[in-house]
C-alpha cells in the first residue's frame, strides 16, 4: 500500500497543478489594448509584456491564487496566510533546486510536516504542488527523488 500511496499522492498533487493551469488560462479578448499580452515560446513559462515571473515560477496564476488553493486544499495550511504558504512554496523549490536529490526530498517532506503541521500525504501534495509552480523544470526530477 505505501508503494501505491506515493503515486497516488504525487498524481493528485499534478491534477492541482494542472487544475491551476486551467484556472489560469483563460484569456480576455474582449479587452483588447487593456492587459498585456501573453506570449508563449517552447523554451519557457508565458511571460507578460513588461513583466518578468520570478526564475523557474509558472507565471501561470498569481502565488495568492496558488496559495488559496492549496489552504483549501490541505486543512492545517488554512489558518496560515497566502503569503506565508507561498513563502514556504518556495523554499521547497529553493532547498530542491540547490540539490535535485532523493535526500533532499525527503528533509523537504520531513520539514514540511515538522514546520507546516502536514502529515505524510499532505506535505508530499504541497511539496509536489510547490515544484510544480515554483521551480516547474524540476516537476520530473522531483518525481523521481520523492517517488523512488
Amino acid at each position: 500500500m505505501l508503494t501505491f500511496r506515493k503515486p497516488a499522492t504525487l498524481l493528485i498533487g499534478a491534477a492541482m497543478a494542472l487544475a491551476l493551469t486551467a484556472c489560469g488560462s483563460e484569456s480576455s479578448d474582449g479587452d483588447a489594448g487593456s492587459t498585456p499580452s501573453t506570449t508563449t515560446s517552447p523554451s519557457g513559462p508565458a511571460t507578460s509584456t513588461g513583466t518578468t515571473p520570478e526564475p523557474g515560477n509558472s507565471g501561470i496564476v498569481p502565488d495568492a491564487t496558488w496559495a488559496g488553493i492549496f489552504k483549501r486544499a490541505v486543512p492545517p495550511l488554512a489558518s496560515k496566510s497566502d503569503k506565508e504558504v507561498a513563502t514556504a512554496a518556495r523554499k521547497v523549490c529553493s532547498d530542491f533546486e540547490a540539490a535535485p536529490t532523493k535526500e533532499t526530498a525527503k528533509t523537504i517532506l520531513q520539514g514540511a510536516q515538522s514546520g507546516l503541521g502536514l502529515d505524510a500525504t499532505q506535505a508530499q501534495i504541497f511539496a509536489t504542488g510547490a515544484i510544480t509552480h515554483f521551480c516547474t523544470g524540476q516537476s520530473g526530477a522531483w518525481t523521481t527523488a520523492a517517488i523512488g
